[in-house]
């Protein structure tokens, strides 16, 4: 009995034994953890409070999730999983980030499943970029599209009545011209050609080729993924789980561990109990509990979407976000009475809009008594660009489309659509104008008049211009007349200060702001909690004709045309002085 006694013992002292051994393996076993970031279209606003806002990924939360993997010494390299292209201005700043990455010593590497022309420019600037075999890469060039209605209009009874300063201010072309007119096809051919050179030197630069030889890979693509590898444009043609034993091979580990979604916060989601309940209903609510920093600070100030009289609205499921003055008016007056923040970066992603909403938000900073510096993402233009035009530093991104310093104003007559429906209206009136807004085209009287007008607002806009700028307004004029350029003509001919990203900005301010690089930034306006966000931000007006299209679009799951979408904002342009960047989409893909 002590025998066996004794031998089941010494067994049962195997069990630990083996259980070291297994964990002195498990240690000798080498790992390395990779951050992986999530590439799509972000957000230019900031993030809304709560439990929504922790799962929207905004530009400023990515780069800043870059710039700390690669501080980070656990973190060996970095994988972007490149889901969609971004807009010019975006992926510039992505490739500063990536270049930035790059000082650390650790490699980048890019996922791509299906590429375009956009999502393979922000892949580029990746060490080694891998596809799965059976994809494409639709490397096809520059392309610029304009729809035109006039032909449509004629036929239904419709006529666009437009009003412009500067003949190049060609918003109002798609609605009132069967073609594109012959100076604007001038101007666009010079926007095409600084595109298209800007993809061919990211590209060569990326890939390491010249510039003919990246021409001529363009005209060869589209590309299937294996043609793609051996044309140089890729490196390796393999499936995820192919991926990841290559990565450990050249890491020099066993197996690496991927960090999905790499310094983004975590959702608390418990929710049991009372006290979940009321920590849900605070989420939703987006209430900001944060404590109000009293240090001194930068206010980073976002100028995102159309410009319109009234308070912001959109950014959510069914309609595009608009830059409300009202909102934007209420964010610097809170920025100009707070003596702790020393200097206003303004985030500029806007194609223009309202003249008077503009006007008033140029007002309110001059007014604030802070130095303004400006960053200019993907758009810039007309009132987009009037609201940046008296900071002390302007800075846009080399594909930025900016200045379109110009006027239009239209609106469209229904007279005769209402005849062919059978609609009769009859008008009582008095004052010779009364009829400026009226459902016929205008009178003589009334065209006299609208061009005045306009022409008032076009020199007022040139004017406060060539003050910001400094520059000589016969020389500002020579720039305006409704031209757009690219951030790179734009600062060839004075329009800007400087190429560069926000963070370029950001140190700016700090820099005559006299504060340190570590000092806090709060961004302003505030963001919508998810209900406003969710129902079409702060506007307390009826919802406009163009959000019941698309809610209606998305409530039968019809996709609205993108050469249609224009035509949503005819009731908007009935009834607003507009400041438009030109009615043209400008494809990379």
């Amino acid at each position: 009995m002590r025998w066996m006694l004794a031998a089941l013992m010494a067994a049962g002292g195997f069990a630990p034994a083996f259980a070291q051994e297994a964990k002195k393996e498990a240690d000798a076993k080498k790992t390395a953890d990779v951050a992986v970031i999530k590439i799509k279209e972000f957000s230019e606003s900031p993030a809304p409070p709560g439990l929504f806002g922790d799962k929207v990924d905004t530009l400023r939360s990515v780069l800043a999730r870059i710039k700390k993997a690669a501080d980070a010494d656990d973190v060996k390299a970095l994988l972007i999983d490149v889901k969609s292209g971004l807009g010019r201005g975006q992926a510039n700043e992505l490739r500063t980030a990536l270049k930035n990455f790059k000082k650390s010593g650790k490699k980048v590497y890019a996922c791509v499943e299906a590429a375009d022309t956009g999502s393979y420019l922000v892949a580029v600037s990746a060490d080694d970029i891998s596809m799965p075999p059976q994809s494409m890469l639709l490397l096809t060039g520059v392309r610029m599209e304009m729809s035109f209605y006039k032909d449509l209009f004629d036929k239904i009874g419709v006529k666009m009545d437009t009003l412009q300063m500067g003949d190049f201010k060609n918003a109002g072309e798609p609605f009132s011209r069967s073609s594109m007119s012959e100076p604007l096809k001038k101007h666009m051919n010079l926007i095409l050609d600084d595109l298209y050179g800007q993809m061919v030197d990211t590209i060569s630069e990326g890939r390491k080729k010249n510039a003919d030889e990246v021409k001529k890979l363009i005209d060869e693509g589209p590309y299937t993924v294996a043609n793609a590898k051996a044309a140089g444009l890729i490196d390796h043609a393999e499936y995820h789980t192919d991926f990841k034993t290559r990565l450990a091979k050249e890491l020099g580990v066993d197996e690496v561990t991927l960090k999905l979604n790499y310094g983004k916060k975590k959702v608390d989601n418990d929710f049991e109990g009372l006290p979940g309940l009321m920590k849900l209903f605070n989420e939703l609510a987006g209430r900001d509990t944060s404590h109000k920093s009293t240090k001194p600070r930068l206010a980073l100030l976002h100028a995102v979407g159309m410009i319109m009289p009234g308070k912001s609205a959109g950014g959510g499921f069914i309609d595009a976000e608009t830059m409300g003055s009202e909102t934007m008016v209420e964010a610097i007056t809170k920025i100009g009475k707070d003596p702790n923040i020393k200097a206003i970066v303004m985030r500029v992603d806007s194609p223009g809009g309202s003249a008077l909403a503009s006007d008033l938000i140029w007002q309110a900073l001059k007014a604030s008594g802070k130095p303004v510096i400006v960053s200019m993402g993907d758009v810039a233009g007309s009132g987009g660009y009037y609201i940046a035009m008296g900071a002390e530093k302007i800075y846009a991104e080399p594909g930025t489309i900016t200045g379109s310093i110009g006027v239009i104003m239209q609106k469209p007559a229904w007279e005769d659509l209402y005849h062919k429906l059978g609609i009769n209206t009859e008008t009582l009136a008095r004052g010779k104008n009364s009829g400026v807004m009226a459902s016929r085209p205008w009178t003589e009287s009334e065209r006299e008049a609208m061009h005045k007008l306009a022409e008032d607002t076009y020199k007022q806009f040139t004017t406060k211009a060539a003050e910001g700028r400094k520059m000589d307004l016969a020389k500002l004029e020579s720039l305006a007349g409704g031209r757009i350029w690219t951030g790179k003509q734009a600062k060839e001919n004075g329009l800007i200060d400087e190429i560069g990203t926000l963070e370029d900005a950001v140190a700016e301010a700090r820099k005559i702001a006299k504060l340190d690089a570590k000092s806090e930034i709060e961004e302003f306006p505030k963001a919508n909690n998810p209900f406003e966000t969710l129902f079409g931000g702060r506007d307390e007006d009826a919802p406009t004709d163009a959000s019941l299209a698309k809610l209606a679009a998305k409530l039968v799951g019809v996709e609205i045309p993108r050469a249609l979408k224009p035509l949503l904002q005819l009731p908007r342009l009935a009834k607003e002085t507009t400041l438009f960047v030109p009615q043209v989409f400008v494809d990379i893909n």
